[in-house]
């Protein structure tokens, strides 16, 4: 299972970097810009930009999941019976920069930090 799973992770990685670099304007867009081009976006376009954000949320996913595994506290406290998916990763990024439009003005780049802050706000672990 370890095997497999990291084989996947390098297929993921290698599709995604060559995405990337071939599309090197892109990360030079803001997260708006992405979003707007998504709207009006041939399925391809859509796909790939799903299929970024979605990675970008199950990245954010396996390292709290490893958080808690060590004992340590997590980034945030999504429901176990919630499963996620690419789709609803990128709705929650569009009502984010609905909600508050200076998330749009970011890099592309900063999808990460955007999505974990996202995270944070929507599943915030109760202290105590």
């Amino acid at each position: 299972m370890g095997r497999r799973m990291a084989t996947i992770n390098l297929a993921l990685s290698v599709f995604l970097f060559g995405f990337l670099k071939a599309n090197a304007a892109e990360k030079s867009k803001t997260v708006s810009e992405m979003l707007s081009l998504y709207a009006a976006g041939t399925e391809q376009y859509k796909l790939v930009n799903t299929l970024i954000v979605g990675a970008t949320g199950r990245a954010l996913s396996w390292a709290n999941s490893k958080l808690r595994v060590e004992g340590r506290d997590p980034l945030y406290c999504r429901p176990d019976k919630l499963i996620m998916n690419n789709e609803q990763y990128l709705l929650m990024l569009k009502n984010a920069v609905k909600k508050n439009p200076t998330l749009g003005t970011y890099p592309v780049n900063a999808l990460g930090m955007i999505v974990l802050d996202i995270l944070i706000d929507t599943f915030p672990c109760s202290k105590g």
